[in-house]
């Protein structure tokens, strides 16, 4: 399976910070390491997410969709976890599987 949470997480980063650079820093990860996952997601799903340019990550038409429904499925996490009072806690243990990701697609 070449879907996978870590490389939708990364590619949400890149697009709050406009920049591999900026969202390298801020989570601590090499450019390298995101660049390689936003390529492979790319790879996987047969899309541009990005146009790289010198300026920064320029989010392409087909990487605002996907942005939108990594979006609304955080909002739809964040809801479920306020409804069944779930800590803070065990929600950011849950892992967010490909396979939940892959319906919406």
């Amino acid at each position: 399976m070449c879907l996978n949470w870590k490389k939708l997480e990364r590619f949400k980063n890149v697009a709050g910070y406009k920049s591999l650079n900026l969202a390298s820093k801020r989570l601590k990860i090499s450019q390298s390491n995101i660049s390689r996952d936003i390529s492979r997601l790319e790879k996987c799903l047969s899309v541009k997410l990005y146009d790289r340019q010198v300026t920064g990550a320029v989010i392409t038409k087909e990487g605002a969709e996907l942005l939108k429904i990594i979006k609304n499925f955080d909002n739809s996490l964040m809801n479920f976890q306020k409804e069944k009072k779930v800590s803070t806690d065990k929600i950011m243990q849950i892992k967010k599987p490909a396979n939940i990701i892959n319906r919406l697609f």
